[in-house]
């Protein structure tokens, strides 16, 4: 990445921090006329994921980032995220599930979380609760994982059907 990008994302940064979001947006587009580099789309997605919820165009700027590095979890994960957040139930399957197969990655909790959340809203509790685990497995203490999982052993595993021997 050239160090003029650099200073140019930094400063986009600092600008969101102080919540100026409409000019870290202007200088992070005009950053992509200088170069295009999978961290400057990771920067403007999560400037219109976190803080501009624009999730459509969210999704499609990780989309961009993932033409510079495929195997990204972050990114993929974040993309599956973003998709099914606007419905797009079935691509951000596949998103998630990409995230989820590539290296070990401290990110991946969240591919696990939200493909819980895809299954449950598929009616599938045994594959829900599965990527609950795997989750928890990644980060022990992703309070919105634990408590979907409560729920889910709650719901379908009531005390009356463990019986103790």
């Amino acid at each position: 990445m050239e160090e003029r990008t650099m200073l140019i994302m930094h400063q986009a940064e600092e600008l969101m921090k102080t919540h100026q979001q409409d000019k870290a947006e202007y200088i992070l587009l005009h950053s992509l006329d200088i170069e295009k580099t999978y961290e400057q789309y990771m920067k403007l997605g999560k400037l219109y994921a976190l803080y501009m919820n624009r999730i459509e165009e969210a999704a499609a700027v990780f989309q961009k980032a993932l033409q510079y590095n495929q195997e990204s979890t972050e990114a993929n994960s974040l993309t599956g995220e973003m998709l099914f957040r606007i419905g797009r139930k079935q691509e951000a399957l596949s998103y998630l599930t990409r995230a989820i197969q590539g290296p070990a990655d401290p990110l991946q909790y969240r591919a696990y979380y939200f493909l819980a959340i895809l299954y449950q809203n598929w009616n599938r509790p045994e594959r829900s609760v599965r990527f609950l685990n795997l989750c928890l497995k990644c980060k022990s203490d992703y309070v919105p994982a634990v408590k979907m999982l409560n729920h889910l052993k709650n719901k379908y595993l009531p005390d009356t059907a463990v019986s103790s021997f």
